[in-house]
């Protein structure tokens, strides 16, 4: 998946919960660029803020593979979740290589020293064996 296609499937899930642009802004304490910049998917954007939004939206993110099926709850969860599959596959250092992020930066997202973008999620799931989905709440 794509970051213009992940903005896209966020951008047709606010829609379909009717949630306007302004409302979301107010519960996220962001300006409409912000918004924006999330669902039109041009910028590499902040995880955190997009978990966020994907909460004020009524929706979850989901990565999964064969073995896997953990619906993220918040940021600090998908780190978890994210170091838990790293853990059982490989060294920080080997994810690095394969994900082309440098080693002292697995090393920071792993301690939440620095806010996974976007661009980054994508490139780690896909050398961890994951798949993202956008579920809607029931």
């Amino acid at each position: 998946m794509t970051r213009q296609e992940f903005s896209s499937i966020l951008l047709e899930h606010r829609k379909a919960s009717g949630t306007a642009v302004k409302d979301l802004c107010f519960q996220l304490n962001c300006m409409p660029t912000g918004i924006y910049r999330i669902e039109n998917g041009s910028h590499n954007y902040n995880m955190q803020k997009c978990l966020d939004y994907a909460k004020a939206i009524g929706v979850s993110l989901v990565l999964e593979n064969t073995s896997l099926y953990e619906q993220i709850q918040d940021y600090g969860h998908m780190i978890t979740v994210l170091c838990d599959a790293r853990r059982t596959m490989m060294s920080q250092a080997q994810l690095a290589n394969s994900s082309g992020i440098s080693r002292n930066m697995i090393g920071k997202i792993e301690t939440r020293k620095s806010i996974v973008t976007i661009d980054m999620l994508l490139r780690l799931i896909s050398v961890l064996g994951l798949s993202i989905k956008i579920i809607a709440h029931e």
